[in-house]
């Protein structure tokens, strides 16, 4: 709110206001954005977590909480099924999600239990394992990532690339802890609009996200990593399978394009 020639902020979640002259004022960056987000979630969690511990001592009580451990099915830990425009956001890391242990319908980027293998997936393929790398690496996808490259030796800016990663990386930071559900949603909800704006349909994204995995595979060539990606032959049929409209299994079927346009709705 505005008073007098100032401008009055507020911190995320709540608190004191503070007169800030307007032209101090810019939006919030995708990674400031997940920052406040995720700062108040850890102070929620530290307040229920002392509420609790200090209900469980004035019983005189002990308990202890049971995970469903690592291998457990993931929809034993997540029972609830996606929402429409929860689905079609996960959706958007199908084209990077071939491995047969990939889940590509629920938030958790596995169909069983294994955060160990989110976290050193990120720690080897991306060097992250902290919190403020996840999201500095987040931040650079949602901005520029490998299309700025691309741009300059094509002319074409392809989206969707980044896109597919941003959200592979958000679902295992998820998975390893890094950020918390709701904090990783609010990283996938960030970028909805600038992809939704972007393409018009699931096939008009696939090609872009090819154009962008041929400019990076180009990039990797006389270097070490040269033979780390799977052939573009893979990468090919594992689109055309998402693509394939008697494919029941595919999220992109499940999920129609138009869907993320439409009033959210559970399935």
């Amino acid at each position: 709110m505005s008073k007098g020639r100032n401008v009055q902020l507020r911190p995320y979640g709540g608190g004191k206001e503070r007169d800030v002259e307007p032209a101090a004022v810019r939006l919030a960056t995708p990674a400031e954005r997940l920052g406040a987000v995720t700062a108040y979630a850890s102070v929620r969690s530290r307040v229920r977590c002392l509420d609790a511990l200090t209900l469980g001592c004035g019983r005189m009580g002990f308990w202890s909480w049971r995970g469903t451990g690592r291998g457990a099915k993931v929809t034993r830990r997540y029972p609830d099924r996606l929402s429409t425009h929860q689905l079609w956001m996960v959706s958007l890391s199908a084209p990077v999600s071939r491995d047969r242990t990939a889940s590509r319908t629920t938030l958790y980027p596995f169909t069983r239990i294994d955060d160990d293998s989110a976290r050193s997936w990120l720690a080897e393929q991306w060097e992250i394992s902290t919190r403020d790398e996840l999201v500095g690496r987040l931040d650079d996808l949602s901005r520029t990532g490998y299309r700025a490259r691309a741009y300059q030796l094509t002319g074409v800016a392809p989206l969707a690339w980044d896109a597919a990663l941003y959200v592979d990386i958000a679902r295992r930071g998820f998975a390893c802890g890094l950020i918390g559900e709701g904090e990783a949603w609010t990283a996938l909800k960030n970028i909805v609009p600038a992809v939704a704006g972007a393409y018009g349909s699931w096939g008009e994204y696939a090609d872009h996200y090819l154009l962008g995995r041929q400019v990076w595979r180009e990039g990797l060539r006389g270097t070490a990593d040269a033979g780390f990606p799977a052939p573009q032959a893979a990468a090919d049929a594992h689109l055309r399978a998402l693509l394939d409209p008697g494919n029941r299994a595919s999220p992109w079927n499940l999920a129609p394009w138009n869907v993320i346009r439409r009033p959210e709705r559970a399935r």
